[in-house]
């Protein structure tokens, strides 16, 4: 009654997306749509999306079990923030997720291989950019990759299309993805050094493509260390009184920049 209630004040009788646990289909959601739509008498949501639930080593994570993991104990450091929310947006939300140090691991190295890749095709677009008139002469291999990327965007949009498909899509990002290192090795190989310009700046546009919708191509700064750090200080601040015997707490100010 209450969801019903605050979806109808504040969003109106029809809202476009309602998320939730699977857990949630029945009764809670139903019930939302029956008690929205007899109210307002109009659809109630267009769009449902429920996601499926975490499980720890093939077990579902609950207290009851002592299972239960928080990020704080997962993340251990910057590079593990980025290697989790991989491993959480590049699989099928409606799916259960088995969440593994393993898991963890395998995740940060496909990120590990993603960004050797990045910042390879990056170096070399800027260094043969001077050299290279875009649109230009390109040759076999440069084409090819450049035929490739555009694939390779169409195939991800196609998942994205298919109820957020993310499997499909990380397949189609690791398509360009190995595409580039062959174009890459192959260039080496036959003495060039590297690919061309164009097909460069193809295959990263190609790649940074895809991560704005998957969002892992990114510096994690220094505030995550002072989000831990601020943790702590709030921990002893309300231990203080105790700790002193006085009521009053010292005001401690951080400030911090990226």
């Amino acid at each position: 009654m209450i969801c019903s209630a605050m979806c109808n004040c504040f969003l109106g009788p029809t809202i476009d997306i309602h998320a939730g646990g699977v857990d949630l289909v029945f009764p809670h959601h139903q019930n939302e749509v029956a008690q929205s739509e007899a109210f307002s008498g109009e659809k109630f949501c267009n769009y449902w999306v429920h996601n499926g639930f975490v499980n720890i080593d093939n077990e579902k994570m609950s207290k009851s079990l002592k299972n239960f993991k928080t990020l704080r104990q997962v993340v251990q450091n910057s590079f593990d923030t980025r290697a989790f929310r991989y491993m959480i947006v590049t699989a099928q939300y409606r799916s259960q997720l088995n969440f593994t140090p393993d898991a963890l691991r395998a995740a940060a190295n496909s990120l590990k291989r993603i960004d050797k890749v990045v910042a390879k095709l990056e170096e070399q677009s800027q260094e043969n950019s001077q050299n290279f008139e875009i649109g230009g002469d390109q040759g076999t291999s440069d084409k090819a990759l450049a035929a490739e990327a555009d694939s390779c965007v169409s195939r991800f949009e196609h998942a994205m299309l298919d109820d957020l498909n993310a499997p499909r899509a990380t397949a189609a990002l690791f398509g360009i993805i190995g595409a580039a290192e062959k174009a890459i090795k192959k260039a080496k190989a036959q003495g060039s050094g590297a690919i061309g310009a164009s097909a460069a700046q193809a295959a990263l546009c190609a790649v940074k493509k895809m991560d704005s919708v998957f969002g892992v191509l990114y510096t994690v700064c220094a505030i995550y260390d002072m989000v831990m750090l601020e943790g702590c200080i709030s921990r002893l601040l309300l231990a203080y009184p105790i700790l002193t015997g006085s009521c009053e707490r010292p005001c401690v100010v951080l400030s911090f920049a990226c």
